[in-house]
């Protein structure tokens, strides 16, 4: 791709002016997805300037507005000084909008592109007109589905950010939103969404209730695939509730529709729930046969942003799995693979969470000190929980674990009360 005027930038910086179809040509690029991969990233800081540059051009912002949205995912890596011009001229798009004539199209697609450039900033605070004018379409009943989309927008770029730029307040938002919205298709992609920020922060109170509201309006649409994210997202919830009878029920309902996602997620659910019901050598092979279908589908795009994420959950489980069956060594190295992961991927709660298995790991070969060691690293991880029942509940577990091996003297393989208050 010809990029002679990203050259021009760096030869003249924030002094060069692009012609008005120059800059139109690289705006149509950019939202149409036209640029390598690796061009947007080399050229963050021309393309940032570029879009800044443009929302000063009445018959350039939309699009403008458009470009920065499309290139949402590369945001954080764009240097901060160009970001923070880019709010700038978004800001001040705002405020010539508010006093023109109304345009709904533009001004949502401007205040989405703030609203992207502040949470990547970490500044959701700045966003919170944003967001209650974004609200106001919907209460009027006027262009709900750009609105929703701009609110999917935002969930997608940060839902497995485990800095939780989305504070709590996000649930309130979207729930208003829903019961403003008539279209069921919108009504099922909210609940899902929902549904999968509150499974990324384990928050098995909404998740049973965004997931029940989902299976319901999936059922009704007939989309398979809702339906089956749905089963197992309840599968998942009931497991960790210990309502053993109900996480079969929705097993079942994974199992009938299990190609309708990663094929290893159906396997990971079955096998939690053989760990569960204490079925150890049943739910490692599971586990193991999971990884396989991981690695099978690694390449295929449809699932590549989720992968790790799953990778590191099979491979807590198993390694867990695996403290049980008196298999150490093999434990270690998928807790150790597990953790690494996760903290790669900053993901905050499981590495608490690997860390705490490690406790129970080390408690299980009679390594009393590093087992104590061990629960106050995974302690120490939990106070930077922003969920308060994730953040309760793991620390309850880690409490009494700690209690079991100091006070009561329970420390090697017969611990097996521990596995009871550790799920």
């Amino acid at each position: 791709m010809e990029i002679g005027w990203v050259e021009k930038f760096r030869k003249l910086g924030k002094w060069w002016q692009p012609r008005f179809s120059e800059a139109a040509a690289v705006l149509d690029e950019l939202i149409e997805e036209r640029m390598t991969e690796e061009d947007v990233i080399e050229s963050l800081d021309a393309i940032s300037y570029l879009i800044s540059y443009s929302l000063h051009f009445e018959m350039l912002q939309s699009s403008a507005a458009r470009a920065a949205i499309a290139v949402r995912h590369y945001l954080p890596l764009t240097p901060t000084a160009d970001l923070r011009d880019l709010q700038s001229a978004l800001a001040t798009e705002i405020k010539y909008l508010t006093g023109e004539p109304k345009d709904a199209k533009r001004d949502i697609e401007v205040r989405k592109a703030y609203l992207l450039v502040c949470m990547t900033l970490r500044q959701p605070n700045l966003a919170k007109d944003e967001i209650r004018a974004l609200e106001e379409y919907i209460l009027r009943g006027e262009s709900v589905g750009h609105v929703m989309e701009a609110f999917f927008d935002v969930f997608n770029v940060w839902l497995y950010d485990h800095d939780r730029v989305i504070g709590q307040d996000w649930y309130g938002i979207l729930e208003r939103a829903v019961q403003n919205v008539g279209d069921d298709v919108l009504l099922a992609r909210t609940y899902h969404i929902l549904a999968t920020w509150a499974t990324q922060r384990h928050d098995v109170a909404h998740i049973l209730h965004y997931a029940s509201q989902l299976y319901s309006i999936a059922r009704l649409i007939q989309n398979d695939i809702f339906m089956f994210v749905a089963a197992s997202y309840l599968s998942w919830a009931y497991q960790v509730s210990g309502k053993l009878v109900m996480s079969a029920f929705w097993v079942a309902r994974v199992q009938q529709g299990a190609d309708k996602m990663h094929p290893a997620v159906g396997i990971q659910i079955e096998a939690g729930h053989l760990l569960m019901a204490d079925h150890f050598e049943a739910a490692a092979s599971l586990y193991r046969h999971a990884l396989q279908q991981l690695n099978a589908e690694r390449l295929n795009p449809m699932f590549s942003h989720n992968i790790p994420y799953i990778e590191a959950r099979i491979l807590l489980d198993l390694g867990y799995t695996l403290v049980w069956l008196e298999r150490y060594e093999e434990a270690e190295e998928k807790l150790s693979r597990a953790l690494e992961i996760n903290r790669q991927h900053h993901n905050q709660g499981l590495v608490a969470e690997v860390l705490y298995r490690r406790g129970i790991l080390l408690a299980h070969q009679y390594k009393r000190d590093e087992a104590l060691w061990a629960l106050s690293e995974a302690a120490e991880q939990c106070y930077g929980l922003e969920d308060p029942n994730y953040q309760t509940r793991l620390l309850s577990q880690i409490k009494d674990t700690r209690s079991r091996i100091e006070e009561r003297g329970e420390i090697g393989p017969e611990l097996h009360a521990t596995k009871r208050s550790s799920r």
